[in-house]
């Protein structure tokens, strides 16, 4: 970090260690929800097109 154009000590290494200490809590977290791109239910794609499936033709003739 810079204060007035200049590096700061001690100020980094606080950050860096916030950081790391949020990152220790988030990834337990998101590791509990399936980690960071939790996979897609299975079907949930073919409930998503026959839920529009009905108003298709409406939508692409206006």
């Amino acid at each position: 970090m810079k204060e007035d154009g200049r590096l700061v000590s001690g100020r980094g290494e606080r950050a860096v260690r916030l950081d790391e200490a949020a990152w220790e809590r988030l990834s337990d977290r998101m590791a509990e929800r399936g980690g960071r791109s939790p996979t897609m239910p299975d079907g949930v794609l073919e409930a998503a097109a026959a839920s529009m499936a009905p108003n298709l033709l409406e939508w692409f003739s206006a």
